[in-house]
């Protein structure tokens, strides 16, 4: 899926303290895999899939691109079915409340931004 990442692409390199000068995606219309590996690159934690394969609740993460919502990139956490070496207990997502804001069209040709609760899924643990 392709879409223009430039806004999020800008907003990830200043979260890192870098430029644009210092590290750029291929085109301006980057894919969601390569914006992933951008980000995976200069070390934003959400997409650091490190310590979720050392959980006893291990996680994979599920990212989803949408144009009219600010961040446009967003992964949430997705348990895995069962927890390592605990038999009785269940895993269960850590959620967390973000704002985020969805972008309407003005008959002007502006938009008008609107904020939204959005939970997200920032990883796994076990529940007995």
């Amino acid at each position: 899926m392709s879409y223009n990442c430039l806004i999020d692409f800008q907003l990830m390199l200043l979260i890192s303290g870098l430029s644009s000068a210092d590290y750029k995606c291929s085109t301006c219309n980057c894919t969601a895999a390569e914006f992933q590996s951008v980000a995976k690159n200069l070390g934003i934690p959400i997409l650091n899939k490190g310590i979720s394969k050392t959980s006893l609740s291990p996680w994979t993460y599920d990212c989803a691109v949408d144009i009219d919502r600010i961040p446009m990139f967003i992964c949430n956490a997705v348990c895995d079915k069962s927890c390592i070496k605990l038999v009785h207990a269940k895993p269960a997502g850590i959620k967390v409340r973000i704002n985020t804001f969805r972008r309407y069209p003005c008959s002007n040709g502006s938009y008008r931004l609107s904020k939204e609760d959005y939970n997200l899924i920032v990883g796994c643990t076990c529940i007995i």
